[in-house]
C-alpha cells in the first residue's frame, strides 16, 4: 500500500534575479513498511523536501498525496491536523519545549490533539527506548543521545502513518549516533514508515544493508535520484 506520493514538486528561492530549485520536479512513491534514505550534501535541497513532506512548508508546484490525500491545497488549520495525526517528526536539533520535563515534550503533541495519550502505550514506548528513568528531568539536564530518544518518542506518540526524521544523528557521536539508527531500524520493523534524510553514506549504507525495505535515493542541486 502507497502512503506518500509526489508528483512534479517543486520549490524555488529567489537570489536576485536567478531562480534557485531547492526541489526540482520531484517524483517519488513510498510504500507502506517502507524506509527511504536520502542522502546529500548540505544545500542539496534534502531539508527542504522534507519539509514540504512534513507539511511544515509548501510547495511552488506539484503535489503532495498522504494516505491517499492530497494535502498540496488545505488549509493552514488542516494541515496541522495532517502533521499532529499521520505525521511524526524528528528534528536534528531535537527541538525540545526547555521549560517542559521530558514527559511533558512527549506528550505534547497529544494534548495539541485535545487527548491524553494511551497510559500503557507512552509505558511501553518510553521503556523501550530506555528514558523511562529520565522522565522528570528538563531537556538541559539530559544528554544527546537522551534528547533524541525523547524526541523519537514525541514524535511516535500519536501512532503517526509516517515518520520522518532530518539529520536525526547530526549532532551526536558516532557512537551514539549507530545506537539512534539501531533504534530506528527497530521502528521501522514493527512497520512504520520512515523517511530519513542525511549527509552521512555510513548512515545511509547502513540503513539499505539492515532495513527489510531500504530504499535509496541521492539528492543534488534539488534533483532527486533513485539509486
Amino acid at each position: 500500500m502507497e502512503i506518500l506520493r509526489t508528483t512534479e514538486l517543486t520549490k524555488v528561492f529567489h537570489q536576485g534575479e536567478e531562480e534557485i530549485y531547492a526541489v526540482d520536479h520531484v517524483n517519488l512513491a513510498v510504500e507502506e513498511g517502507a524506509f527511504l534514505v536520502v542522502t546529500g550534501r548540505s544545500g542539496s535541497g534534502k531539508t527542504t523536501l522534507l519539509n514540504i513532506l512534513a507539511c511544515i512548508d509548501k510547495a511552488d508546484s506539484g503535489s503532495v498525496v498522504i494516505d491517499g490525500e492530497d494535502v498540496s491545497a488545505l488549509s493552514s488549520a488542516k494541515l496541522s491536523v495532517i502533521r499532529r495525526r499521520k505525521l511524526g517528526y524528528i528534528f536534528q536539533d531535537f527541538n525540545l519545549l526547555n521549560i517542559l520535563t521530558a514527559e511533558e515534550n512527549i506528550k505534547m503533541p497529544a494534548f495539541l490533539d485535545g487527548k491524553n495519550p494511551d497510559r500503557e502505550r507512552f509505558t511501553q514506548l518510553v521503556t523501550e527506548l530506555g528514558i523511562a528513568d529520565r522522565l522528570k528531568h528538563l531537556p538541559n539536564e539530559l544528554s544527546g543521545g537522551q534528547k533524541q530518544r525523547v524526541a523519537i518518542a514525541r514524535a511516535l506518540i500519536n501512532e503517526p502513518q509516517l515518520l520522518l526524521a532530518d539529520e536525526p544523528t547530526g549532532n551526536l557521536d558516532s557512537r551514539t549516533s549507530a545506537e539512534i539508527i539501531d533504534l530506528l531500524l527497530r521502528i521501522n520493523q514493527t512497520g512504520m514508515t520512515i523517511v530519513l534524510v542525511t549527509h552521512d553514506e555510513k548512515i545511509h549504507r547502513r540503513i539499505l544493508n539492515e532495513a527489510p525495505h531500504g530504499v535509496g535515493y541521492v539528492m543534488e542541486n534539488g534533483i532527486l535520484t533513485a539509486e
